[in-house]
């Protein structure tokens, strides 16, 4: 038999503990005890050694950036779509200089380590030989440059050019001369794109409400996650570009493409409806490499006849992602329906050929359910949507709706709403984890027949931190492998921690008892 068990210490916020079980006895009495002489404890049996690493961070502007969170991985966490499928050993994040820098334990078998941006805005991971002193630095994808600028053209004058000839009602507001070669859209050449600074606290928002494979939604997908206008007078909306959280690593081609539509209450009624209604291009590429975090655009009303800034009361903003829906080979062409390969809507298929168009209107995805997950965001006036891009259903989906990130703002500050805001299941807070096994000799320090068997079990330690990088909680996870000790013997585990006990908050205990009595914390 074989039993794990978990423990949640609270450091005045969160703690964790264990149990044990026996397997074959091991142990032969007629073969004494061996030589009792105690041990040479000379020997150093630390596997980990302390190294200093240095990381420093960069914002789109080229200015330190406060708050980035960073991880530091064993191997290169990306797999699949990009989804980072293993812990960190370490997480931090950068102080007002933007840098971070820390003491982090390296297991002696390891020859490189691999840190990766966990905060949205930066792309890539870099791969760092193990020595004593390591640094490594990031920067934010820039903003695109463009060599003359023309502000302040009226909507009127913009040229809306169709591209998507055969299937789908999709016109760009931007011309070629409008994007840099990867189609992003150019700030002060188009007159619906400015910029704006994400602050470090949004961004740690972001990363608790939307993290990595975590958060899984369990609400009803079938509810529209698409806002409203709720002011009398109408209000002017944008959407900010905060990331792209499932291509930048491992699929470093997929550009995903982002449209809008808006529409009046019961207008839309089945997935057919994508054929017909009009649909406007927000972002064509969505790639954290080469669309910088905010990359802020106005969106812009479509009455039936012409574009306007205000959408009136009542009026539904819906959202769609087209994955890898531009081709790499489009060299800025962004009016040209060759540079995109957008499909039918007999794609995306559950399992299989998992690219096409993916709505915030549940009607309009195959599944009914929709593809985005909205919640509003009080202490920044604004909504947050989340993509996730493949089909609800789909063995390889995450559901953790990080795919494309967008911030959504209006003037009036409160003229909108989401139509079904889904709330956050938990906020998630970033953590490490340090893997090992611990295997005990029982006549210790006498040398016994020195086989170390007499009690092993796998260990987890998870630490969780905040954006001063204060350890704010542990979870401690213990897995018994093997007891060779004689089967009468009663084996026990406990855990002492270099803290006081009241450092600990024992509301938040579970899974282990605190011991009364000692200096420092200890758990059994």
């Amino acid at each position: 038999m074989r039993k794990s068990a978990s423990v949640l210490l609270g450091l005045f916020l969160f703690g964790s503990v264990l149990t044990g079980c026996s397997d074959k006895d091991l142990y032969h009495p007629s073969e004494g005890d061996g030589d009792n002489a105690e041990l040479n404890l000379d020997f150093k049996f630390e596997l980990r050694t302390e190294k200093q690493i240095s990381i420093a961070a960069l914002n789109a502007d080229g200015k330190a950036a406060e708050g980035v969170l960073f991880g530091v991985y064993t191997r290169n966490p990306y797999e699949g779509d990009g989804n980072i499928k293993i812990e960190p050993f370490f997480t931090g994040y950068t102080d007002a200089s933007g840098n971070l820098n820390a003491a982090i334990p390296v297991a002696g078998n390891i020859a490189k380590i691999y840190v990766a941006p966990l905060s949205a805005g930066y792309a890539g991971v870099k791969e760092v030989d193990v020595q004593p002193l390591m640094s490594c630095s990031f920067a934010a994808t820039p903003f695109p440059v463009a060599g003359t600028t023309r502000s302040g053209i009226p909507v009127a004058e913009l040229g809306f050019t169709k591209i998507s000839l055969s299937l789908y009602q999709l016109f760009t507001p931007y011309t070629d001369a409008q994007v840099d070669n990867f189609c992003v859209p150019l700030q002060g050449v188009s007159p619906l794109v400015s910029k704006e600074t994400l602050s470090p606290s949004f961004l740690n928002l972001i990363n608790s409400w939307y993290p990595e494979e975590q958060n899984v939604q369990t609400a009803d997908l079938s509810k529209s996650s698409d806002i409203v206008i709720t002011d009398e007078n109408g209000a002017e909306v944008w959407a900010t570009y905060v990331g792209d959280g499932g291509f930048s690593e491992t699929n470093p081609d997929v550009y995903n493409v982002l449209v809008y539509y808006n529409y009046t209450e019961g207008k839309l009624t089945s997935r057919s409806d994508t054929y017909t209604m009009r649909m406007t291009e927000l972002l064509p590429n969505t790639h954290a490499g080469k669309c910088p975090a905010g990359l802020k655009v106005q969106l812009l009303y479509w009455n039936g006849q012409e574009y306007g800034t205000v959408f009136p009361k009542g009026t539904r903003i819906g959202f769609g992602v087209s994955r890898d829906g531009l081709k790499k080979t489009s060299n800025g062409a962004v009016t040209s329906t060759g540079s995109y390969s957008f499909k039918n809507t007999a794609s995306p298929k559950v399992n299989v050929d998992v690219s096409g168009f993916y709505y915030s209107t549940p009607i309009l995805n195959g599944t009914g359910k929709t593809n985005a997950v909205i919640r509003t965001a009080k202490d920044f006036n604004c909504c947050i949507m989340g993509f996730d891009i493949r089909p609800n259903g789909d063995s390889k989906s995450d559901y953790d709706f990080n795919d494309v990130l967008i911030k959504l703002t209006a003037s009036p500050v409160k003229a909108m709403k989401p139509e079904e805001d889904i709330p956050v299941i938990e906020e998630v807070t970033s953590s490490e984890s340090v893997y090992g096994t611990l295997a005990f000799e029982d006549q210790w320090p006498q040398k016994g027949d020195y086989d170390f068997n007499d009690f092993v079990m796998n260990y987890t330690y998870g630490m969780e931190r905040d954006d001063k990088n204060r350890i704010t909680g542990i979870k401690l996870i213990f897995e018994p492998i093997a007891k060779g000790a004689a089967v009468y013997t009663r084996t026990g585990v406990g855990i002492e921690l270099p803290l006081s006990p009241d450092d600990i908050d024992a509301e938040y205990l579970t899974g282990a008892t605190l011991e009364e009595g000692n200096s420092n914390a200890t758990f059994i």
